[in-house]
């Protein structure tokens, strides 16, 4: 089976993050894997590692070339003979996979990762108008991280959810990774850890975060906030945290979060809206204590450990929960098993995905 990934880049980003789990749950299905994307420089170590170079395909861009994209992909489609592309996406605005693979008679699945689109009054509406066309297209499969997602792209008609899975035993709490973590950023043992993973950018809220840490911090002065990742507003970031830099670290993206979240103590995502974050579920399987806004797909709460507030609720009411006792090594590695065979875990999403390629 031939199956071609439509997706902007290959980064560190959730779309990308559920493509690296497909693979990794069909690895023994003999599935030739290849990728169309338009960002070339290709920045997510697995990737690098697990795909042919000759199986990612260079498009041009879609907002400067949008007819050459047209060509190129139609000729890729052509001349591969995929037995069925899938379409990644945030909102409906690149209308191109979907026209060249309804010109082509093609197979294809179009797949929300989102619940909203923070690009402007006109890319909404390029949404709503294409979320309209879309409802008449035939010879599709629609797609969703969460039911919301799934409403916020293709409306009234029928769609999948399929759970952006992990896996599990790789994200339960180890006690080497919080010690050497702490260790290179210099957090002692006791310190009070609250942290997040994700790209810096608007829906994510960081200036929040950093604001809810200001009030942490005049309760306990040993407390550190740990921001894993990167993004256009790490700049502002850098500068909004600078007379508390010594609270604060960034340590930008990384290949592998999994030790970050051993060494933190508290995981917080106060988003302004998001298809199903993965992180959450990870810091789940880490057995940290999870604030979130009520953003958050419910549907991510698999361990029943997930705080939801809204973003109108009182700093005092997130500090509140921020105070909660942490939870003990051992509590930690017994809340990660407990996810074993979840929803969200690696042979979950095998099953699913093989019911929708193969169907």
């Amino acid at each position: 089976m031939k199956i071609l990934h439509f997706i902007y880049g290959l980064t560190l980003g959730g779309a990308e993050s559920f493509i690296r789990s497909c693979m990794k749950a069909l690895n023994a299905d003999c599935i030739e894997w290849h990728f169309a994307i338009q960002n070339p420089s290709v920045t997510n170590q697995f990737f690098k590692d697990n795909v042919t170079p000759g199986n990612i395909h260079i498009l041009p861009s879609f907002t400067k070339n949008p007819l050459g994209q047209f060509r190129a992909l139609s000729k890729l489609i052509k001349t591969n003979q995929f037995d069925i592309v899938h379409i990644h996406a945030n909102a409906l605005i690149n209308p191109i996979p979907i026209i060249c693979c309804m010109h082509l008679k093609q197979r294809f699945i179009i797949h929300s990762h989102n619940t909203a689109t923070n690009r402007g009054a006109v890319c909404h509406a390029v949404h709503g108008v294409n979320k309209v066309w879309l409802q008449h297209c035939a010879n599709v499969k629609r797609l969703a991280c969460s039911e919301i997602a799934g409403r916020w792209m293709f409306g009234y008609k029928k769609f999948i959810v399929a759970n952006n899975a992990i896996d599990v035993r790789n994200f339960i709490f180890n006690e080497n990774g919080r010690t050497q973590v702490r260790s290179l950023y210099g957090i002692t043992d006791d310190a009070y850890v609250m942290g997040t993973v994700g790209r810096m950018v608007e829906a994510k809220n960081y200036p929040f975060i950093i604001s809810l840490f200001r009030e942490y911090l005049k309760i306990d002065q040993s407390a550190r906030l740990l921001l894993v990742g990167d993004g256009p507003l790490r700049g502002m970031l850098e500068k909004q945290t600078s007379d508390i830099s010594q609270f604060v670290v960034f340590v930008g993206s990384q290949q592998n979060t999994v030790p970050f979240y051993s060494a933190m103590d508290c995981f917080i995502a106060p988003s302004f809206f998001e298809g199903l974050p993965i992180v959450t579920v990870e810091a789940q399987a880490s057995g940290l204590n999870i604030i979130v806004s009520n953003a958050i797909p419910d549907e991510v709460n698999v361990s029943g450990l997930v705080n939801k507030l809204s973003l109108s609720d009182s700093m005092e009411k997130w500090l509140s929960l921020l105070k909660q006792p942490k939870a003990s090594n051992h509590e930690r590695v017994i809340r990660g098993t407990n996810l074993l065979s979840c929803q969200f875990d690696i042979p979950y999403l095998a099953k699913t995905l093989r019911n929708v390629y193969i169907e």
